[in-house]
């Protein structure tokens, strides 16, 4: 069976998502309706608030302090960590397309 995320990894799909969502959702409840979607920049920046959570959110999950077990054939400790990963890759490191994608909204 195939994991497409470990542990929070799914986070960083529904991290920047919710933020857009949010930003869509107050944004044209303040300024209007369809005054998100017709300005690029906004949901540019919204996605790429959401690229920066995702990697404070994998960096403090991937760096908690890890466990210790200790094997009972062979008797030697082994740390035992716990990844979050989506598509195999840290959380952290997969902000960097989410940003990367937004800068090339700001282009489009």
């Amino acid at each position: 069976m195939l994991f497409i995320w470990r542990g929070l990894g799914i986070l960083s799909v529904v991290v920047p998502f919710g933020v857009a969502l949010a930003s869509e959702l107050s944004v044209d409840g303040i300024m209007g309706k369809g005054y998100y979607s017709s300005h690029t920049e906004i949901p540019a920046f919204s996605l790429a608030i959401g690229g920066q959570l995702v990697w404070l959110i994998g960096r403090y999950a991937n760096s908690k302090e890890r466990r210790f077990r200790t094997l009972p054939d062979t008797g030697q400790t082994v740390r035992v960590q716990s990844t979050h990963t989506f598509f195999r890759i840290p959380m952290e490191w997969m902000a960097i397309p989410i940003v990367a994608f937004a800068g090339f909204m700001l282009f489009k």
